[in-house]
């Protein structure tokens, strides 16, 4: 009878992968179907540590001791001395790891990361996998007992206990009292216990979290120049789900970088958070263009744009004897409203001569000039 070997297949990996709050008295363990050769194990096996407690990345090998466990076809890794607590860890198995008849090499390495539990008596920074910009500071004492924390970058649809109605309404009454215009994105942090239930005790310092948000098509006509995008991040602000009351609280004393597209400040504790764009009313930047518009002499005059507007605002254009010649509405807060046919409201073409436009917002106005040659 011809035995044939076969290459090795991954069965479970332990901790699981991206595992989070694992003791650090722990090991790992990797189970096959199939027989390991247990020469090729200690040439196989590699235990780094990836990230340290202060969320820097690093790569520092961990010694380890590996063994083949013949009754359930495992290799169990035991570190040879404890892990660190908020570490992020890193097990790797490679193709020299063989099975046991024709020595047969496994087809793929095998990786899968796991994070320590968190001590609270010392300063932590836990950063998400998925985004390094996405982070939060956690001082000494903060909290009494071991824990670590869980963060979704998309509590609406994956969240993590919260619940996405209350926060859709929420928002909608934000954005029906003019507290915000654009959702730029929500977070959710839920810290857990060693049990992984959650913490509900507030902690004894504040927080700091640091939450990127995505530079939109609806954000860019607001940065064409330095004063809008001064005003851009004076209009960004940070918001507290109060899920009892199904509102956003805003949270004050928080730091925006627009370049970077990430906004920073203290919580008093974790929970839901958005980031919201309040409407902007300023108009001082505002203009109409092309001025002179000449549709006879230059083909590319089609249209009037008034531009640098504010989130909702109202066009009115006059004759110069104060004849009122058309009006319109911006309300898509995309900060420009185009006079597609630059005719009258009764259809009518306009004829050469100087005109003017009033801008006004809830808070601001604009006055300018058009003149129209044909």
């Amino acid at each position: 009878m011809i035995i044939v070997g076969y290459p090795l297949q991954i069965l479970a990996v332990s901790p699981d992968n991206n595992r989070l709050g694992v003791e650090i008295s722990t090991f790992a363990k990797v189970y096959f179907e199939g027989e390991v050769n247990p020469n090729s194990v200690s040439n196989a096996v590699y235990f780094t540590s990836v990230r340290d407690k202060s969320g820097k990345i690093i790569s520092q090998t961990v010694p380890v001791t590996a063994e083949y466990l013949s009754e359930d076809n495992s290799i169990k890794i035991t570190p040879q001395q404890s892990l660190s607590h908020n570490y992020q860890y890193r097990v790797d198995i490679s193709t020299a790891l063989t099975e046991a008849i024709e020595y047969l090499p496994i087809e793929t390495t095998v990786q899968w990361k796991f994070s320590t539990i968190i001590n609270p008596f010392e300063s932590n920074v836990v950063v998400s996998d998925y985004n390094e910009n996405l982070k939060t500071e956690i001082p000494e004492n903060a909290f009494t007992n071991y824990f670590y924390t869980k963060i979704s970058s998309s509590p609406i649809s994956s969240p993590i206990q919260v619940s996405p109605e209350y926060m859709q309404i929420a928002t909608a009454k934000s954005i029906s009292n003019d507290q915000a215009s654009d959702v730029l994105g929500y977070y959710e942090f839920v810290p857990m216990d060693n049990k992984g239930e959650a913490i509900t005790s507030k902690p004894s310092k504040q927080l700091t979290v640091s939450l990127p948000f995505s530079q939109s098509q609806e954000l860019l006509p607001r940065l064409q120049s330095q004063n809008a995008m001064l005003r851009l991040k004076k209009n960004i602000n940070l918001y507290r789900l109060n899920e009892e009351k199904k509102i956003w609280v805003r949270l004050p004393g928080v730091s925006v970088d627009t370049e970077s597209g990430i906004i920073r400040g203290a919580i008093p504790y974790f929970g839901t958070f958005a980031m919201f764009v309040a409407p902007n009313y300023y108009l001082g930047d505002a203009y109409a263009y092309p001025v002179p518009f000449s549709p006879n002499e230059n083909p590319n005059h089609k249209t009037i744009t008034f531009t640098n507007l504010a989130t909702k605002c109202t066009i009115k254009v006059f004759t110069i004897s104060g004849e009122l010649v058309n009006e319109f509405e911006e309300t898509d807060g995309d900060g420009e409203y185009t006079w597609t046919d630059v005719k009258n409201k009764d259809g009518e073409s306009l004829a050469s001569g100087v005109y003017l436009y009033l801008i006004e917002s809830k808070q601001d106005k604009k006055v300018g000039k058009l003149m129209i040659i044909k």
